[in-house]
Order: structure tokens, then C-alpha cells, then sequence
């Protein structure tokens, strides 16, 4: 071709509306992706989802009667702070998370009880049922019943998170309404001894 022709080429409407429409259809489906994902990304949040409950229950069966600290959710349940008061007052927390000093303070015979400490990063499975202030004695009718005769001087809260970093609270007993930055706050405020 001689360098003095000159190639023109018109771009007609309908082509300049089909690259609009392309255009546009291929943002309505980045916008489609992100929201399916996010909405994805949400369910598996609340799928995996850990619900902490702390129950007094009678099992003698089971070899356990006592506070048991249940995982009634979908997901791992990671505790991260936790407050245990006796009549209203924190108290100090030991190296057994302010647990053995409550039963001291609750006047309760430590020879006839189990009891694990409440520590920061325990993690709790899905489905488990964990006695963390229970009676080992072979009368267990008569200890239950000492115990829960205590137990309403006794207040625990404990704050954890799941795997998705969702905070909540579990308390005992059950009725009482706090929040996990209020549980962390109080658990600063607490010696460590």
C-alpha cells in the first residue's frame, strides 16, 4: 500500500455498545464474586462458631457432678481471659486460675472435689464437656449437695474467642450479663501470685 492512503475504519454504534456492555457485564460479575465470598466467608464464620456454657449437673454416672464448662457450638472455643469472684470480689489467681483459692474462700473440703484451673489459650473441642469444679468422692449425693449450697456465692466469667477471632462470654451462673472486654479488664486487675 503507498504511504498515502490512509486506512479510516469507523466504529459503528452497535460496536461501541457491545464493548460498553462487555464492560459493564464483567463488573456486574467481580461485584457477583465478591459478594458470593463474602457471604461464603460469613457462613463458614458462623458454622464453625463455639458456644461456651457453664452448667452445674448432677452425673454420677459419668463420674462427674459439679460445674461443667460445655462447648455446645460448631468450632473450637480458645479461651482468653477469665474472672473468678467469690461474694462480688475477684480473686487472686494462683497457678490454678483463681479456682482453688474460691473453693478456700467458699469454705469447701478440697479433699472431696476435682477442679482445673482456668488458663488463657485453653483450647475447648466441639461437643466436650469439661468439669472444672466437680465432685471425686464416692458419696456423691451428699457432696452435690454441699457444693451447690456454696455455689451461689461463686461467680465465674470467662471471655474466648473461635478460630475467626469471634469474641464471646460464658458465665456462672448463666444470668449474668458482661462483656469480653469487661471479663479482660477485670483479669488485669486481678493479682497473679
Amino acid at each position: 500500500m503507498p504511504d498515502n492512503c490512509k486506512f479510516e475504519k469507523k466504529v459503528s454504534g452497535w460496536e461501541i455498545s457491545a464493548l460498553v456492555f462487555s464492560f459493564l457485564f464483567s463488573l456486574f460479575a467481580v461485584v457477583i464474586s465478591y459478594l458470593a465470598y463474602t457471604a461464603s466467608k460469613n457462613h463458614n464464620q458462623l458454622s464453625l462458631k463455639p458456644l461456651l456454657a457453664i452448667e452445674l449437673d448432677y452425673h454420677p454416672s459419668k463420674d462427674f457432678s459439679g460445674l461443667i464448662l460445655n462447648n455446645l457450638g460448631n468450632g473450637l472455643a480458645i479461651v482468653e481471659c477469665y474472672d473468678v469472684k467469690v461474694d462480688g470480689k475477684s480473686v487472686p489467681h494462683y497457678k490454678y486460675g483463681g479456682m482453688k483459692t474460691a473453693i478456700a474462700l467458699l469454705g469447701i473440703d478440697e479433699n472431696w472435689l476435682s477442679f482445673r484451673p482456668l488458663r488463657k489459650n485453653d483450647i475447648y473441642q466441639v461437643n466436650s464437656s469439661t468439669p472444672f469444679l466437680a465432685v471425686a468422692s464416692s458419696d456423691y449425693h451428699l457432696q452435690f449437695t454441699k457444693l451447690t449450697e456454696k455455689l451461689d456465692r461463686l461467680e465465674v466469667y470467662l471471655a474466648y474467642k473461635s478460630l475467626y477471632n469471634n469474641k464471646s462470654t460464658a458465665t456462672y451462673p448463666p444470668n449474668l450479663h458482661t462483656s469480653f472486654d469487661a471479663v479482660c479488664e477485670a483479669q488485669s486487675k486481678v493479682k497473679v501470685l
